[in-house]
C-alpha cells in the first residue's frame, strides 16, 4: 500500500526455505555478515525485540474470513546501520511473503554529513522525521536444500529512488554481493543443523541464542515445526543433496541468476560485443602503430585504452558468472 514497484531481483540459492526466511529475519547478523555491504562491525549494539506475535495457518484463515488482515508472524525491533539508528517492523503476511516498514534515524538525535548524503540518496520523510526502511521479499521453496529468493524493489508513491534510475543489472550486481557475502555460511550452517544426532526438528537442542534479537528467529523455527512443514520434517522433504566440491558451483551466478534474467543476459551481450569492437579498435591501432602509418601517440593512445578496456569488461564480465567472497579480507 502507498508502494510503487519498480523492478524485481530474482536468486536461486544452495540452501532450503526454512533458512533463507531465517536469515532473513535475523536482524543481529547484518553488522557481521555483510560488513561493508550494508553497515560494519561497529554498528552492533544490544538490539530490542519484544517477544513477537505468532498465529496459526488455521487462526490466519479464521481471521480473514472475518474481514481481518493478520499476520503469521509479526515483531519491531530497534537496531544500528551504516551508524544510523533503525526501528522496523517485521510482517509475514503468508509462508512466502513478509515485508519490513520502518526508518532510518540520525544517531543520536544528531545529524552528519554520512546521514545528509543518506537521506539525499533515499529521500527524507518528513512526516516521520526519517527516512523510510522497507523491504519486501518473497520465499519459495524449490526442493530439499534450495530455495528461490525475489526481492520486490519499490519506492514511495510520488518519490524518486536512486535505484530506480540504476539500469536493473547494475543492482543485481550488488544483490548478488550481498547474498553472496553469507551464502556459504548458510549452505553449511543448514547441513550441520540436521547433521546427525541433530535435526532441524530439534533445533533447540543446536542453537543457543540467550539474546532479545534471537527472538525472531525462535518464533519462526516455532511456527514451522507447529504448522508441520515438510522442509523440517523427517522425511523426503528434509535430506539435503551433497555440497559442490567448488566454490564457484556453490556461488554459480550465471546458473542461479543471470542464465534466466533478461536484464542481465542483455548486459552481458552488449558487454562482450564492446569488448570485441574495442579489441579491434585495439588490434587495429597497433597495425597502424607498427607500419608507422599516421600519427604514432594517437594509435599509442588506442592501443593502451583498448587494453585496459577488454580487462576491464573481461573482469566485468566475471562479475555475472562467479565472484568469490572471501571474510577474512574484509
Amino acid at each position: 500500500e502507498g508502494q510503487d514497484f519498480f523492478s524485481t531481483y530474482t536468486r536461486d540459492l544452495p540452501y532450503g526455505y526454512d533458512s533463507l526466511v531465517e536469515n532473513l529475519l535475523d536482524v543481529s547478523h547484518i553488522p557481521f555478515a555483510h560488513h561493508g555491504l550494508q553497515g560494519t562491525r561497529e554498528d552492533a549494539v544490544p538490539i530490542t525485540m519484544p517477544l513477537p506475535m505468532v498465529t496459526s495457518s488455521q487462526q490466519l484463515e479464521e481471521s480473514s474470513t472475518q474481514g481481518h488482515n493478520d499476520d503469521l508472524i509479526k515483531f519491531s525491533f530497534k537496531d544500528r546501520t551504516m551508524g544510523m539508528n533503525r526501528e522496523a517492523q517485521l510482517f509475514l503476511k503468508s509462508p512466502f511473503f513478509f515485508f519490513y516498514d520502518g526508518q532510518f534515524e540520525a544517531p543520536e538525535g544528531r545529524t552528519t554529513k554520512e546521514y545528509e548524503d543518506f537521506t539525499k540518496r533515499r529521500g527524507y520523510d518528513a512526516e516521520t522525521g526519517g527516512v523510510a526502511f522497507r523491504l519486501q521479499v518473497l520465499c519459495v521453496p524449490v526442493g530439499p536444500g534450495f530455495s528461490r529468493l525475489i526481492l520486490l524493489n519499490a519506492k514511495k508513491a510520488g518519490t524518486e529512488d536512486f535505484q530506480s534510475k540504476l539500469p536493473r543489472w547494475v543492482g543485481h550486481l550488488f544483490g548478488h554481493r550481498f547474498l553472496d557475502s553469507d551464502l556459504t555460511f548458510l549452505h553449511y550452517q543448514e547441513r550441520n543443523l540436521r547433521r546427525s544426532p541433530r535435526s532441524a526438528e530439534a533445533w533447540q537442542q543446536s542453537y543457543y541464542m540467550p539474546a532479545e534479537s534471537d527472538r525472531s528467529i525462535s518464533a519462526w523455527r516455532q511456527w514451522l515445526a507447529r504448522e508441520g512443514a515438510r522442509c523440517v520434517a523427517e522425511g523426503p522433504g528434509s535430506q539435503l543433496p551433497p555440497s559442490p566440491l567448488r566454490r564457484d558451483e556453490l556461488m554459480d551466478r550465471f546458473t542461479q541468476h543471470t542464465d534466466h534474467c533478461a536484464s542481465c543476459r542483455d548486459a552481458l551481450r552488449s558487454i562482450d560485443f564492446w569488448q570485441r569492437c574495442l579489441g579491434a579498435v585495439g588490434l587495429g591501432s597497433l597495425v597502424l602503430d607498427r607500419l608507422a602509418l599516421g600519427p604514432t601517440p594517437l594509435w599509442l593512445f588506442g592501443e593502451v585504452v583498448a587494453v585496459v578496456a577488454v580487462f576491464g569488461m573481461e573482469k566485468l564480465k566475471g562479475q555475472f558468472v562467479f565472484q568469490d567472497y572471501e571474510h577474512y579480507k574484509s
